[in-house]
């Protein structure tokens, strides 16, 4: 094999150009392989982007209207708890309307609406609580004072200076009381 002196120059820019085409194609061929495999991850990642905040959204939206019909529930209540007392209304304004001044037919008056109130109250499941003579119990009572007596053993009520009501097991107001030492 002859050489020529201008061949060498030739012949190595020849091979270089011919190396990096090759490293050119075969990178090209590594990333069109890699881009279908590419392709449907990504895909698969947006799918399941799409339905967190899908899913997040409605979440929102469950929180938003249970919240609205919680109030607005509240409200109904209220307005069934007040037209249950309305009548009682309307019974003691006609009783301070009365012309009668007769100290006998206002007190009726006054146990009439007492026992409609009652009535109203037990409807509901409201019950009065706090009796002279009962156990004091801090889950239901309110002590404000303690006397001696020889009339009441330690720790029973002596006087109910306010009744206590509850619905159901839940306190709505406890009874303040005076115990006995």
């Amino acid at each position: 094999m002859f050489k020529k002196k201008n061949a060498p120059e030739q012949e190595e820019p020849i091979i270089e150009e011919t190396v990096e085409e090759t490293v050119e194609e075969a990178a090209e061929e590594v990333v069109e392989e890699a881009a279908p495999e590419v392709n449907p991850l990504e895909e698969e990642l947006n799918a399941q982007k799409e339905n967190y905040l899908r899913l997040a959204a409605e979440y929102d939206n469950f929180r938003k209207r249970s919240q609205r019909e919680k109030a607005a529930l509240a409200d109904e209540i209220k307005c069934d708890c007040l037209a249950e007392l309305l009548p009682v209304l309307d019974n003691l304004d006609r009783a301070l309307s009365a012309e009668s001044t007769d100290v006998e037919t206002f007190r009726k008056g006054v146990e009439m609406v007492m026992t409609q109130t009652m009535a109203i109250f037990e409807k509901l499941n409201v019950t009065a609580y706090g009796e002279v003579g009962e156990d004091f119990d801090p889950n239901f009572h309110h002590a404000v004072s303690a006397v001696d007596s020889d009339e009441f053993e330690s720790g029973q009520i002596t006087l109910v200076l306010q009744k206590g009501y509850k619905m159901g097991d839940k306190v709505i107001r406890p009874a303040m009381v005076q115990t006995a030492n």
